[in-house]
């Protein structure tokens, strides 16, 4: 969603990369979204959705992974069945109602922007799915499910990044590249 720009992480000095690196293959939603999706639990026993490919110019929904590793076509959304048994993507914000918000947001109120806010925001998840819901065997996300190879899925699910961030309450990345730090290149 155009709302929160490419960028939507920006708490979390040390992971907010990781995670903002997510956005461009994978819909806010994915993460922000789990209780609406009947998953509180983040197994995927009880998953009232599956996960689809969806191509950002056509909207055609595909389990396979199109494009080169990192550039991909399309973003992985959730999907939930209609009543006749179509599938549909999910949206947890009203795509109408957000547009209508960032053209008159600047004329609210301090007080009648956060309601609209809270309003946009009423089927967003307070806890989002983290970093070890998904890579894992058995995660939130079914890798294989979604087109990846095995080689991929192995990768996926044991990624030393997951585990770094797991395991690690503090960890320090190169200064050159640290985000709290304002370290020259040249």
């Amino acid at each position: 969603m155009a709302c929160h720009g490419s960028y939507p992480h920006s708490k979390g000095k040390k992971v907010r990369a990781l995670l903002n690196l997510h956005t461009g293959f994978i819909a806010c939603s994915v993460c922000h979204a789990r209780q609406d999706l009947g998953d509180e639990n983040l197994t995927p026993k009880n998953q009232k959705v599956k996960f689809l490919w969806v191509n950002r110019q056509t909207g055609e929904m595909t389990k396979k992974v199109e494009g080169e590793y990192g550039k991909y076509p399309s973003e992985i959304f959730p999907i939930r069945f209609t009543e006749d048994r179509q599938e549909k993507i999910f949206r947890p914000v009203n795509a109408k109602a957000a547009k209508q918000f960032l053209k008159l947001k600047d004329k609210f109120t301090p007080d009648q922007t956060s309601q609209a806010k809270i309003k946009l925001h009423e089927r967003i998840s307070e806890k989002p799915v983290f970093c070890s819901g998904c890579h894992k065997k058995d995660g939130y996300l079914d890798f294989s499910a979604l087109g990846f190879t095995k080689r991929r899925v192995d990768h996926l699910v044991s990624t030393e990044v997951v585990g770094m961030i797991d395991k690690y309450k503090t960890f320090y990345l190169p200064s050159a590249i640290d985000f709290g730090n304002e370290t020259s290149l040249n």
